[in-house]
This record gives C-alpha cells, sequence and structure tokens, in this order.
C-alpha cells in the first residue's frame, strides 16, 4: 500500500469514527472523562472580573452514543457555594468541537480539545447554573447566568483523573 493510499484510509476512519482530538475528549461507552480548573490567585489577580474561581466539567456517554455533562463551579463570591447544571452535548458535522445544551433552554456552550489531549476549551455561549443544597428546592431558587462577557468567554480545563469528579 503507498503512502498515499494509507493516509486516504487514515483520513477515511478518522471521518468514520471521529477525529482523535473527538476521541480524547468524549469518553467510551458507560465511561466518564473529567476536566476542570482552580484558578490561581494569580490568574483571578490578572483577571479581576472573572467571577469563577474553580469548575468541573464531567462527560458521560450513554451506549446509544449520547453524551451527557454536568459543571459544578464555584464563584469568587461565595466559595462555599457549588453551581450545577446538567444537559446534552452532539457532535458538529465535520468539526472537531461538541455543542452542549443546558436543559429546560438553559443556554449552551462549545467543547473544543487543545492539541495534546490534555485540556480542553468551554467557549460560552451563555449559561445557567443553579444553586445546590436545600435552597435549590425552593420556588425562588438562586441561580447563577454566566454570560460570554471578555471575563467568561472562555475555560481552559485540564484533564483529571476520575475521582477527582466522583467516579
Amino acid at each position: 500500500m503507498t503512502r498515499w493510499n494509507r493516509g486516504i484510509w487514515v483520513l477515511l476512519l478518522g471521518a468514520l469514527t471521529g477525529t482523535s482530538a473527538m476521541a480524547d475528549m468524549v469518553p467510551a461507552t458507560d465511561a466518564q472523562a473529567c476536566w476542570g480548573r482552580a484558578y490561581s490567585a494569580t490568574h483571578l489577580a490578572d483577571n479581576p472580573g472573572q467571577r469563577v474561581a474553580e469548575m468541573r466539567l464531567i462527560l458521560a456517554t450513554a451506549p446509544d452514543d449520547h453524551v451527557s455533562f454536568q459543571v459544578q463551579a464555584v464563584t469568587t463570591d461565595d466559595p462555599n457555594r457549588i453551581w450545577l447544571t446538567e444537559g446534552g452535548c452532539h457532535r458538529e458535522t465535520g468539526a472537531d468541537r461538541l455543542t452542549c445544551y443546558v436543559w429546560c433552554d438553559g443556554g449552551g456552550f462549545a467543547l473544543e480539545q487543545e492539541a495534546g489531549g490534555d485540556s480542553l476549551l468551554l467557549i460560552n455561549d451563555s449559561f445557567v447554573l443553579s444553586s445546590c443544597g436545600a435552597d435549590a428546592l425552593a420556588a425562588d431558587a438562586p441561580f447563577l447566568r454566566l454570560e460570554p462577557d471578555p471575563d467568561h468567554q472562555v475555560f481552559r480545563l485540564y484533564r483529571l483523573r476520575a475521582q477527582m469528579c466522583g467516579g
């Protein structure tokens, strides 16, 4: 087989099975992938408008290839509260990204794998997180909307061990 023919087969297999970037980002069926970051005091001082102090993203793939997610965030103004949101993602045709939507029309974001596979970008398109705990059940439960302003447009998250996300 010539080098050219091998290249065509590699491209064809990549198109059929998803790109390697997607394979690194999306977990295997019945598995989870965990991404996160605790932003350093230096980073937060350099970005004083950023409210997110910590963020974790858990991706899970069901047997039907459906990808679901959970985002957990802690803000600088209330470090004792965990904000949560959940939803589903789908693969963009011909793109190395996932588009994710929060359940109940709570907005969304895109996910793109960075070169090397150890980090990904969460590209904010405005999404809502709800409060965790007893007050989450109240009719006037607090919520947090992350708008894609300059301080919250893109979050770089790093691959974490499964134990760090409850796996």
